[in-house]
């Protein structure tokens, strides 16, 4: 039997490129009949564009789950991105961004410094996290951001997540700031 998704919740901007306050949700339709909205709205409720009928009865769909006006701006610009990443292809998003973490992850270790994470490619993700082999993190950090190169600290750790629009040039300046 094929493996089925329950529900699936997914912000739109970061790994997306879409615009900040936009996300996706699927729920299967057999888990949706299970589930109750926190909050109620108009759109919530079968008969939205009947502002007299007091009858609160939800959507029979994922409309259940839209209690008011929508983020329209949100949607349209999550929609170009999605079509936008699918026009470019998934697997070859995802191999882009691999090759540039493995390229990222070899030029950590040569140089030195603790890298997390699986070293396996088809266990490895889209971000790299490392222990600079001097110093703390948060000098690093503002070293990276000095130079415009954006990172982020988690637990005393760097971690860079490059996507599939960066240029090996970039990772390159990267190490360079890394050595």
């Amino acid at each position: 039997m094929p493996f089925r998704i329950a529900g699936l919740a997914a912000d739109g901007h970061k790994w997306l490129l879409g615009p900040e306050g936009s996300g996706l949700l699927y729920v299967n339709r057999q888990v949706l009949q299970k589930l109750t909205p926190t909050e109620i709205g108009w759109t919530t409720v079968r008969h939205p564009n009947d502002f007299s009928n007091r009858d609160i009865s939800w959507q029979d769909d994922a409309r259940r789950f839209e209690c008011g006006t929508l983020n329209t701006v949100g949607i349209y610009g999550l929609g170009a991105a999605v079509n936008m990443l699918l026009e470019a292809g998934i697997r070859n998003i995802s191999e882009r961004i691999l090759d540039l973490t493995d390229r990222l992850r070899a030029g950590l270790l040569a140089q030195g410094h603790t890298v997390f994470g699986p070293r396996v490619r088809k266990e490895a993700s889209g971000i790299v996290s490392f222990v600079p082999r001097k110093d703390d993190a948060e000098s690093w950090l503002k070293l990276f951001l000095s130079r415009n190169v954006q990172v982020a600290t988690r637990g005393g750790m760097i971690r860079i997540a490059p996507h599939f629009y960066n240029t090996e040039e970039e990772i390159d300046r990267v190490l360079e700031l890394a050595s």
